[in-house]
């Protein structure tokens, strides 16, 4: 259970890039969640994947032996919802339809996780 956790249902282990795939991954399920209860449901959400992620992190860590293992992915998941969020806010904020989720905004949030967690 850990792993699968851990690695967001076997995202993890696509190859090459995994914490991209992890991050592409996140993103319907954001918008999926967004769409359902807007930036209080993404935001509960965010902070319930934390604290599981990081148990489950710790379990497979601990069964694998590894520092850092690329198969994790739950953290850019995570990191992925939180970058959402100035986009979920504001469209909440202007009371804008829960499911329209502008694409400028959620592609913004993509690669500017993926720089800043690269880098």
């Amino acid at each position: 259970m850990s792993t699968l956790i851990a690695s967001f249902f076997y995202v993890g282990y696509l190859r090459p890039a995994s914490g991209t795939w992890g991050s592409l991954a996140a993103l319907p399920v954001g918008f999926v969640l967004h769409g359902l209860g807007g930036f209080t449901l993404l935001a509960i959400a965010t902070i319930a994947v934390f604290a599981i992620g990081t148990w489950a992190t710790a379990q497979h860590m601990a069964a694998t032996g590894g520092d850092d293992p690329s198969e994790v992915v739950i953290d850019e998941v995570v990191g992925q919802w939180v970058a959402l969020w100035p986009l979920s806010i504001g469209l909440d904020q202007a009371g804008v339809e829960p499911w329209v989720f502008p694409w400028p905004g959620w592609v913004a949030a993509l690669f500017l996780l993926r720089y800043f967690d690269i880098f």
